[in-house]
């Protein structure tokens, strides 16, 4: 992991470094925020290609080489351990979600919209899209409702964020000639990308006001995403009452 400033003054190939993000650089609905970069050499990879970022790594050689991959003879001492398909890192947007969450939280499901394909460690999970019509935004309000947040804390009893667990809910279908069906898809596409854009400006407020009337505007669409995805799921009142504790 490395910094701008180290990329800069030891002028490191920048096709090799990737800008890494952390759990605790993503929130709900929030902008990511990373501030370092992942050196991603993979065993394919040569490293004479790049002479900087082996100058930068040869002081660490005698470490990397006890790595149990290394000594097996499966990877050279400079790749990362586990190297991920980088197409999956690559892809915007993708949802990130925290893979970590401490059961004591009231929210357990913590996802993000990334759309300048970072590249995340292990205490990230990374959803993408692989329905043709389904807009990301969908996913993303579904994942961050309140009844996906209640399902999964009744159901996984683990301070883990598993990608198995995120799978596992039950997304619904949409008939895309159905306009109702269509109507309510957009809705919350277009609610989402409303609260994208609050979470976006609240970054940026610079007055207690402007600052107030953000988050007062970030709950009321909160609910409303929370609403139609109720409707989505066929919740009747009783229902609701339950899963918002009332």
């Amino acid at each position: 992991i490395v910094n701008a400033t180290t990329i800069k003054d030891k002028k490191l190939e920048k096709e090799v470094c990737k800008p890494a993000v952390f759990g605790d650089e993503v929130g709900r609905y929030k902008v990511p925020s990373p501030k370092d970069y992942v050196i991603y050499l993979t065993r394919e990879m040569k490293i004479s290609q790049y002479p900087n970022i082996k100058t930068h790594l040869d002081p660490y050689k005698s470490k990397l080489e006890t790595k149990r991959e290394v000594k097996l003879g499966r990877q050279p001492w400079y790749s990362l351990h586990w190297a991920r398909v980088r197409e999956n890192f690559e892809r915007s947007p993708k949802i990130l979600v925290q893979a970590i969450r401490n059961l004591s939280l009231k929210r357990r499901i913590v996802a993000a919209l990334d759309e300048h394909s970072l590249y995340a460690d292990h205490t990230l999970n990374v959803l993408y899209n692989t329905h043709e019509k389904f807009h990301v935004n969908f996913v993303l309000g579904i994942l961050n409702s309140s009844l996906t947040n209640f399902v999964f804390t009744k159901k996984y009893i683990d301070i883990n964020i598993k990608g198995v667990y995120l799978t596992d809910i039950p997304v619904p279908s949409i008939n895309f000639d159905n306009p109702t069906e269509k109507t309510q898809h957009d809705k919350i596409v277009s609610l989402v990308e409303k609260i994208l854009a609050s979470y976006k400006s609240l970054s940026m407020a610079q007055t207690p006001q402007e600052k107030e009337r953000l988050e007062r505007q970030i709950e009321v669409t909160d609910k409303a995403i929370d609403s139609l995805v109720y409707d989505l799921y066929g919740l009747n009142e009783k229902e609701i009452k339950i899963v918002e504790g009332k």
